[in-house]
């Protein structure tokens, strides 16, 4: 879940300039457009991928007497409903809820009245975004890499002994030693909290040798266990590891089939919700 920017435009009257400024991520950049006293300007139509949406949230420029109320409707079930109408506050972000709750929307459009009873005035419309309620799936396996491999207190240890050989879903043949091998094994979700999963992460720690097969462990164990709130970024979402809790303490195995080869084999339950 998180605010989405809009991917085009339409301009229907053709009245507006520098549409995209709109949804360009920068509030000091604007679309606008001329409005006669006493009007509505004409719309700014903005478009999106259908997706779930509850929300939106804008950021425009207010001036009274001049462009002092707006509107805005958004394009659901076949057609435009209207969900707010009225005044604003000057260039700060306010959200606006659809009343119907989420909705599957494909665009929204705005338009600004200029309340002033001689002069025209220019409506800018700085940012707009929508709500979207879908949530942003990440690839836990990468996630728990760029954990484990981002220099930290935790993790140094860690990356000292292995260095990047962190390896998904299994070891490579010829690998050098030591090195980590993990996938994701499965997990739960709870549909009633979408943003908050548990991925079960199954971590093979190899050496070449008993000893520095646990010691690999070890350092794993200290980087993960009883972990709380680490922020990693994916795409320009933040997700955190909420709780890393080991589920089967390190067991010693011997790879029968391959000399030389010793592992520790454990599970995690690793908590992950996004940036809500």
């Amino acid at each position: 879940m998180s605010w989405v920017s809009p991917t085009g435009f339409n301009d229907p009257g053709s009245e507006w300039d520098d549409e995209t400024n709109a949804f360009d991520e920068n509030t000091a950049t604007y679309a606008k457009d001329i409005v006669s006293p006493t009007s509505w300007s004409d719309y700014l139509e903005l478009t999106v991928p259908v997706a779930p949406i509850n929300a939106i949230r804008f950021y425009a420029q207010y001036v009274s007497p001049g462009i002092d109320q707006i509107s805005i409707d958004v394009y659901y079930d076949g057609g435009w409903v209207n969900i707010y109408e009225g005044s604003f506050s000057d260039e700060v972000w306010e959200t606006k809820n659809i009343p119907a709750g989420e909705k599957y929307v494909s665009q929204a459009r705005v338009k600004f009245y200029n309340s002033h009873v001689a002069l025209g005035a220019e409506a800018r419309l700085h940012e707009f975004d929508f709500w979207s309620t879908k949530m942003d799936l990440v690839d836990t396996n990468v996630l728990i890499r760029n954990y484990l491999l981002a220099s930290s207190v935790l993790t140094d240890p860690l990356i000292a002994l292995i260095g990047a050989r962190l390896y998904c879903p299994r070891l490579p043949e010829n690998a050098t030693l030591p090195a980590i091998s993990y996938f994701t094994r499965g997990g739960i979700a709870n549909p009633d909290v979408p943003n908050i999963f548990s991925p079960s992460v199954q971590f093979d720690c190899w050496a070449d040798n008993p000893i520095e097969a646990r010691e690999v462990y070890r350092d794993l164990y200290d980087a993960l266990q009883g972990l709380g709130n680490a922020a990693i970024t994916i795409g320009g979402t933040t997700y955190y590891i909420t709780k890393a809790r080991e589920e089967v303490q390190g067991q010693d195995l011997v790879d029968v089939d391959i000399p030389n080869y010793f592992r520790v084999l454990t599970f995690y339950s690793i908590t992950i919700r996004d940036n809500l």
